[in-house]
């Protein structure tokens, strides 16, 4: 019933996010900052080892930090 609204949030919160360096969880949803800042991301994946894959809300760029690229 929520996913059309959730995929409205999700954009919205992407376009607010995108002029920083933020990274969105594909396992949570959460946005945090990436390493070149204050690495939140990563801690993030180190304290929930299962939310390895993220994406950068600027540049669309996927990364695993299990595979480490």
């Amino acid at each position: 019933m929520f996913e059309g609204c959730r995929s409205v949030f999700v954009v919205l919160l992407m376009k607010l996010f995108s002029k920083y360096n933020s990274w969105l969880c594909l396992s949570c949803g959460e946005f945090l900052c990436g390493r070149t800042d204050n690495a939140h991301m990563l801690k993030h994946y180190e304290s929930h080892k299962s939310h390895s894959a993220v994406i950068h809300v600027r540049e669309l760029a996927v990364w695993c930090f299990a595979c480490d690229r």
